[in-house]
């Protein structure tokens, strides 16, 4: 098989430090795996928009750009998946952000 990827679901729990991530690009690399496609919601920081991420539960933008490349030696591709508005409750939630919603959200 020309592609073989793993899913890792980052926005349900714990994000992995950066550290396990490589970790997990190693064991992938082992078995063959040449996708890793982490899959966000919330939990992917842009900088320009703080709130959006829990603070310390976020992968950063320097992090990612740091996998990409200690992934690439190792014949490994990082494929992020970002969902779309309907996946991003944890985001819509902030009255900041309403607007961008397509229907209203309860604020928690």
């Amino acid at each position: 098989m020309r592609y073989r990827g793993v899913q890792d679901d980052l926005s349900r729990g714990p994000v992995p430090t950066l550290e396990f991530q490589k970790h997990q690009v190693r064991v992938f690399a082992a078995f063959k795996a040449n996708i890793y496609s982490p899959y966000f919601e919330h939990t992917l920081l842009y900088p320009n928009e703080p709130m959006s991420a829990p603070p310390g539960g976020a992968l950063t933008p320097e992090e990612a750009k740091e996998l990409v490349a200690y992934a690439r030696p190792y014949h490994v591709t990082i494929l992020p998946e970002q969902e779309a508005f309907g996946h991003l409750h944890h985001v819509l939630k902030y009255e900041v952000y309403q607007d961008a919603a397509e229907t209203p959200t309860a604020m928690c």
